[in-house]
């Protein structure tokens, strides 16, 4: 009995890494997601501009992803990578002085049924297609997004 353990342990061992890797044993991850997400905005003023970037401090530089600004209630696609934050730039009082505001952290986006919800001052990710379309008054994902095949390999969808 005592030495039923350590074989039971080596065929468990086996067997996962059988089913969670490659042939010589080395996990397969899939590379990071590189694509489109959706930006839904709920906030009470138009996004003027959306900026993805590497740190987590706020950031304006690089290319803008909107080409007008984002009206309220309304959604735009962007191009996101795995890892980067988001700062959007909006007007603080209508008609008045500028803001900015940045993710905390890196949403987990892994697939292009992602959504960056934008509210007055601060932001919600839902990162898959069931908690999208389980939040109330979501307006559906548009075409280049549900027809989207990944480049570099398969993500989740």
């Amino acid at each position: 009995m005592k030495y039923q353990t350590p074989g039971l342990a080596a065929a468990l061992f086996c067997l996962l890494t059988t089913a969670c890797g490659d042939p010589r044993g080395e996990a397969l991850m899939p590379a990071p997601y590189e694509g489109p997400i959706l930006v839904w905005n709920l906030s009470q003023f138009e996004l003027l501009e959306i900026y993805t970037h590497s740190d987590g401090a706020f950031s304006n530089t690089g290319q803008n992803q909107f080409s007008e600004p984002l009206a309220v209630d309304a959604t735009a696609v962007i191009t996101w990578s795995e890892g980067s934050y988001l700062s959007v730039i909006r007007e603080k009082t209508q008609g008045g002085l500028l803001q900015g505001l940045t993710t905390q952290s890196s949403p987990s986006f892994n697939s292009a049924y992602s959504v960056l919800i934008v509210f007055d001052d601060g932001f919600r990710a839902l990162v898959n297609e069931s908690e999208a379309e389980a939040t109330q008054g979501f307006p559906g994902f548009p075409t280049e997004m549900t027809e989207y095949v990944p480049q570099n390999g398969p993500y989740p969808q």
